[in-house]
């Protein structure tokens, strides 16, 4: 370098031009992974058993709201929806999709459900609906999932299944039935508890294709005290009847000879009160049923004049009909 003399300025590598051979690499990369990620979804998520899988969760979390919103979920008719609510619906211990069958266009998606130690299937049938986003499967039950669940129940109007109660409608011989729609599979535990009819609780599942579930009414020791205190009562005014035959009265006796003096009757025992369920929904009956009373007196031979002392345990017998009304009284005829 000489003095005085400028500096030489630096020289910058020359880098060639970037065609498009990068882009179109990176943006195949990313398309296919598009592609796969899509491909993935539809054949879990976005698939038949994806979309039943969905169902089954949105029961198992109580979710009535999602699983009523899912394409295809109808609402059977002329059923009660009574137990279309958070409280009404009640998982099973356990549901999965163990196998799919695709035949003419529906998919036959095959559940398999534990609860309280039974086991069973339930086939849903599942079919193409419009794709989500254009991209992902959609589907639809092809023939909903609700199912229209027989209930029948002896001795009452009512009966109550998972704790809400449903009116039940009288089908003769006793029985009283309703038909209640619920999300299938779930349970329903069904039972009665009223002061004066209760039922052991039954449990069936929604969908499992069981018989018609029966509840079977029984008085309850309310409801036999109740009668139990009404007919002590009228037996006693039937003993305060200074007579040989009280009025209206299950009881009685004749004499061939004349009483000194009015008789007195006394219970000995009281007819022990049982009921039993008549064909008539809420009405009972308590069948005949032995009972006895002791009436004494002094009687006067009108043979020879001769007095005697009358001392007599007379048997009878009772049996009456019982009605509930819609207020709950008992009515006892």
């Amino acid at each position: 370098m000489h003095e005085g003399s400028e500096p030489a300025e630096p020289t910058l590598p020359v880098r060639p031009p970037v065609g498009p051979l990068p882009w179109l690499i990176g943006g195949g990369v990313a398309l296919l992974g598009l592609i796969g990620t899509v491909v993935g979804l539809n054949l879990t998520l976005y698939s038949p058993s994806g979309f039943v899988d969905r169902y089954l969760s949105a029961i198992d979390r109580r979710d009535l709201a999602s699983a009523l919103e899912m394409p295809g979920v109808e609402v059977p008719t002329d059923v009660s929806t009574d137990l279309l609510t958070r409280q009404g619906t009640v998982p099973v211990d356990s549901a999965r999709v163990v196998d799919t069958v695709e035949t003419g266009g529906v998919t036959s998606v095959r559940v398999e459900w534990a609860d309280q130690g039974r086991t069973g299937f339930l086939d849903l049938a599942v079919e193409p609906a419009p794709p989500t986003l254009g991209l992902f499967n959609g589907w639809r039950f092809a023939t909903s999932p609700l199912a229209a669940v027989p209930i029948s129940v002896s001795g009452s109007p009512e009966v109550r299944a998972n704790g809400v109660t449903l009116e039940a409608l009288s089908a003769g011989d006793g029985v009283a039935s309703v038909t209640a729609a619920a999300l299938a599979p779930s349970r329903l535990t069904l039972d009665l508890d009223t002061r004066l009819v209760a039922a052991a609780p039954v449990t069936t599942v929604a969908g499992s294709g069981d018989a018609p579930a029966t509840v079977e009414g029984q008085a309850t020791p309310e409801f036999i005290d109740s009668v139990q205190r009404e007919l002590n009562a009228f037996l006693d005014q039937c003993a305060a009847q200074q007579v040989l035959q009280p009025a209206g009265c299950p009881f009685g006796t004749f004499i061939q000879d004349r009483l000194v003096a009015p008789p007195t009757w006394a219970m000995v025992d009281y007819p022990q009160v049982s009921l039993r369920p008549q064909p008539t929904v809420g009405t009972w009956a308590m069948p005949s049923t032995p009972g006895s009373a002791r009436i004494t007196g002094e009687v006067l031979s009108l043979f020879d004049g001769s007095r005697t002392d009358l001392d007599e345990t007379v048997p009878f017998t009772v049996r009456y009909d019982i009605e509930i009304d819609a207020d709950g009284n008992i009515r006892i005829g």
